[in-house]
């Protein structure tokens, strides 16, 4: 998502998710409502990406030499999203395994969420951005 040319902050809480593709379709008849697959609409090498991803979340979330050595040089905040969202996409996964949903379905779940962390780092680093661009001029 990064390497895409977007203003994160154009989207909205949903659309985010929509472009993706990563959104249940929706089968609804008066009051029943019944949800099916991803829409699969959107980019594909771009959901493709976050699912892999969304696989490393299986691996509790912990900080190796490399990663201690990057934290100090990343924007106030940004670290401690990932941390959170490092440990909350590891719970998930964990516990919709144990609750015995197929692994590609809690991969995409994961992967669901994982925009969302990706959405309010980029909007965060997008509203610094606009705040050091606004002192300069």
């Amino acid at each position: 998502m990064a390497s895409y040319p977007l203003r994160y902050s154009d989207f909205t809480h949903a659309g985010r998710k929509d472009t993706t593709g990563l959104v249940p379709c929706e089968y609804s008849s008066g009051e029943r409502q019944a949800k099916g697959a991803i829409t699969h609409t959107g980019n594909a090498h771009l959901r493709s990406v976050l699912v892999e991803a969304a696989w490393h979340a299986r691996h509790r979330p912990w900080l190796n030499l490399r990663l201690k050595k990057l934290l100090p040089t990343l924007p106030a905040g940004v670290a401690e999203i990932a941390w959170k969202a490092q440990e909350r996409l590891h719970r998930k996964f964990t516990k919709m395994i144990y609750c015995r949903k197929h692994a590609g379905v809690v991969a995409t779940a994961v992967a669901r969420e994982l925009v969302g962390f990706i959405w309010a780092v980029g909007c965060m680093v997008e509203a610094q951005h606009t705040n050091t661009l606004a002192r300069a001029a």
